[in-house]
């Protein structure tokens, strides 16, 4: 049996596969013998997140398959602050901020696109699959990790951002 301190960190997709079946949790995060697969979906998931992240950290253009996601772009490109793109953040035990992969992290995830307005917060996660009935816990989380990382911000928005338009 592994120990307690195995099962971290904890990230919302691990949670999510507990809530969904305790039995493929065991053992894709205990026993390990269940390998990771990338589907389709997956693929085209991480291609979006990867071009709006080019698109605001290198003003690449959105064209081709990813045409559709330009409204979106430009909105949240025209935000005014500070702007970080696929952030990883991470809190220890205390909910203190943490590097992503240190030995003392105990829960992580990446914020798609964060926007800071001085004391005033924004961060976006990026949807590419179907629309699920219960969310917001992922939400939740997320601002835990933000509050925890920028302890200027007094208020916070987080939302997530659908983007099927384009679908693989």
């Amino acid at each position: 049996m592994p120990s307690l301190n195995s099962l971290y960190p904890i990230s919302w997709t691990k949670i999510e596969t507990y809530l969904n079946c305790p039995l493929v949790y065991k053992h894709k995060y205990i026993i390990k013998d269940i390998p990771w697969v990338e589907t389709d979906a997956i693929r085209w998931g991480n291609a979006v997140h990867k071009a709006m992240e080019l698109n605001l950290t290198e003003q690449k253009p959105l064209e081709g398959r990813f045409l559709f996601l330009n409204p979106l772009a430009d909105k949240l490109n025209a935000m005014p602050g500070d702007h970080y793109a696929e952030t990883e953040l991470a809190i220890d035990r205390a909910l203190l901020p943490v590097g992503y992969w240190d030995h003392d992290c105990w829960a992580r995830g990446k914020m798609d696109r964060t926007v800071l307005q001085g004391s005033i917060g924004y961060s976006f996660d990026y949807k590419s699959g179907k629309h699920k009935a219960e969310f917001s816990h992922q939400l939740s989380l997320a601002a835990v990790f933000v509050f925890a990382t920028w302890p200027q911000l007094d208020r916070l928005g987080v939302a997530y951002l659908w983007t099927q338009g384009g679908k693989p």
